[in-house]
């Protein structure tokens, strides 16, 4: 397994308490799979990202939990250690790719600024890495004259592929990915995401990708796993969790997506997410979502679910209503699809 992310907690401190964004995390991700992380702003992607980088805000910490690279604990290892691991190993791309830039330095002497921290002198002879570059930058949609200029001379679409092709030019094993596609039009978009699947098929490349569209993930995942307040709650084959959701939280998301797409024989119409009135620094006994959960019984209240495999093999469901949740929506029926 290249990443596996185990019983990760993790909170921050606010005027109001702590408040746990990420609650007893299991993740899995093998060489050249991608999985996509989906679920409201809020649900604690993003914090799964900056604790698996390192990258918490000093108000945050981790509680609890392993996330083991390649067999290394990355919560145990000395910084020096780390840092290698960091853009060689494991790269990353931020959702604002303007700030990611530094802004008095050209877009080439940051990209050779990451070459430079991970490969020799005699590794970079003959300016292999800058002959990658270039090729990168015109796959991602951008002229290769574009690595000469400063990132205020880059439209934001621009910046957010200039990041992108940086995170592939060390052929990193994993590639963790926060709202890559944000910034993009439809068809660089689909360009940026070929180029994921390229990789993955020829470099055995591992994607993380976090993102609200469900759209992208149908497209370029294997694997989805939804989180809400700070927990998986569905996980499975992105074929079985989107094509029969078990858990209501993700019933809503899909259903949302059918509706503004036109799919579905009954529910044509857009179904709201009854808005969460609650803090995770007064998360309630029992469900994460019961308050919102139109299934609701007693047990929701009492119990809190745990992930159970329901259907086809690693499709995972923390809910207690999952049986009338499946017959509630008989794909016979038209319901989900």
């Amino acid at each position: 397994m290249l990443l596996s992310i185990q019983g990760l907690s993790s909170t921050y401190r606010t005027s109001a308490g702590d408040l746990r964004a990420v609650d007893a995390l299991d993740l899995e991700i093998g060489a050249g799979e991608s999985v996509g992380l989906i679920g409201e702003s809020g649900c604690g992607k993003t914090t799964v990202v900056k604790s698996v980088l390192g990258l918490l805000e000093p108000n945050g910490r981790i509680d609890a939990g392993t996330i083991r690279f390649q067999g290394e604990d990355l919560l145990t290892l000395r910084e020096g250690r780390f840092r290698r691991l960091l853009w060689d190993q494991i790269s990353f791309i931020p959702q604002d790719a303007m700030d990611a830039l530094n802004p008095v330095y050209k877009v080439s002497t940051q990209i050779m600024e990451a070459v430079k921290c991970h490969r020799s002198f005699s590794e970079r002879r003959g300016g292999v890495y800058r002959k990658r570059a270039a090729a990168l930058f015109e796959r991602v949609g951008l002229d290769a004259s574009c690595l000469g200029v400063f990132p205020h001379q880059l439209s934001g679409g621009m910046a957010q592929r200039a990041i992108i092709a940086m995170a592939l030019i060390l052929n990193p094993a994993l590639v963790i990915a926060d709202e890559p596609t944000t910034a993009l039009d439809v068809v660089n978009q689909r360009k940026i995401l070929n180029i994921f699947k390229w990789f993955q098929q020829e470099k055995r490349l591992s994607l993380v990708l976090v993102t609200h569209d469900i759209g992208v993930v149908s497209e370029s995942c294997d694997t989805v796993c939804v989180l809400f307040a700070g927990r998986v709650i569905e996980k499975g084959p992105v074929r079985d969790v989107l094509r029969q959701p078990l858990h209501p939280y993700t019933l809503y998301l899909v259903r949302t997506l059918n509706a503004f797409q036109g799919r579905g024989k009954i529910h044509r119409q857009p179904m709201p997410i009854p808005e969460d009135r609650t803090l995770n620094t007064t998360r309630p006994r029992g469900c994460c979502f019961q308050d919102r959960c139109p299934y609701r019984s007693r047990i929701c209240a009492r119990e809190t679910p745990v992930p159970a495999q329901h259907g086809p093999a690693g499709h995972l469901v923390a809910c207690h209503r999952v049986e009338d949740i499946r017959r509630s929506t008989n794909p016979a029926r038209g319901n989900t699809r």
